[in-house]
């Protein structure tokens, strides 16, 4: 899946990056909430 990340201080414009990352996975005693 695709998501927006920021890893570090700055301008949005400088810092944030559209990143393929793994889907998430709820685990034990948690909930898994879509966004969108």
């Amino acid at each position: 899946m695709k998501a927006l990340v920021q890893d570090r201080i700055g301008s949005p414009l400088d810092v944030v990056e559209l990143r393929e990352v793994p889907e998430p996975h709820a685990g034990p005693d948690q909930t898994l909430v879509r966004m969108g």
